[in-house]
């Protein structure tokens, strides 16, 4: 449905974010990144692109990448865990146990996705 959308209109930024999730759904990270790319251009789906790119990110070994990604995420909505709850993810798999802090920071910013 993704790619009938896309075809129709390709810079439909909620197809490009739901293609790209099935993608990495399929565990196919590294060919998510440019849809995730696509739907981080607008504004209304930017944040949960760049916070789900850089998971992709992340499971495709691109730790930098990553880390750049979710911070700039979290610039965008800073009180919102889902970026720094990533981020420190990719910073443990990095043995980076200072990120701690932020693994549990989550829990005092309230649910992912609040809407």
């Amino acid at each position: 449905m993704a790619d009938a959308a896309l075809g129709v209109n390709p810079r439909n930024a909620r197809a490009a974010l739901l293609r790209a999730d099935a993608l990495c759904g399929l565990g196919k990270f590294t060919d998510s990144l440019p849809d995730y790319d696509r739907a981080r251009a607008a504004d209304d789906v930017a944040y949960e692109a760049l916070c789900k790119g850089g998971v992709a990110l992340g499971c495709a070994g691109r730790y930098d990448d990553a880390l750049r990604t979710l911070a700039e995420a979290a610039a965008i909505q800073p009180q919102d865990p889902m970026a720094i709850f990533f981020r420190a993810l990719v910073r443990l798999q990095l043995h980076d146990f200072a990120a701690w802090a932020d693994y549990e920071a989550r829990w005092n910013l309230g649910p992912f996705f609040e809407k």
